[in-house]
């Protein structure tokens, strides 16, 4: 699957197999070091915030359906790699997905602003230390 020049790396049931492939080459190519394999998900697969809204009530759904899938495929692979797993969906739209993530979008309404990388690096950073102290 393709958004705004990005390929996603889990495009439902023909892509779910690419990820773990990602991760085991990794782990093959880090034999014998403790590697910590980090995924990420998307906060949004498509635009976000008031740029998504803009494109209407059809089009915010079928971004949230198709984010829940890309994820879903995400974090079942951090679970079943023993990867670490950083949700990038509550960091930019709280617990409950209400919160408006535009003040951590670029003006494309797509990529993160400075506001954004931090939030993203936030979580990350977290999570990190949440899967090394355990």
């Amino acid at each position: 699957m393709r958004d705004h020049g990005r390929v996603l790396p889990a495009d439902g049931p023909r892509g779910e197999g690419k990820l773990d492939a990602i991760v085991a080459r990794v782990h093959e190519l880090t034999s014998g070091h403790a590697v910590l394999v980090v995924l990420l998900d998307y906060w949004s697969v498509w635009l976000g915030g008031q740029y998504a809204a803009a494109k209407g009530d059809a089009y915010v759904a079928a971004a949230a359906e198709v984010t829940d899938q890309v994820n879903t495929v995400i974090r079942s692979t951090a679970s079943t790699t023993g990867s670490a797993y950083v949700d990038l969906r509550t960091a930019f739209k709280g617990p409950d997905y209400a919160y408006d993530e535009t003040h951590y979008l670029a003006p494309d309404g797509d990529h993160p602003n400075a506001a954004g990388h931090q939030r993203i690096a936030d979580a990350a950073v977290t999570e990190i230390e949440t899967a090394l102290h355990m």
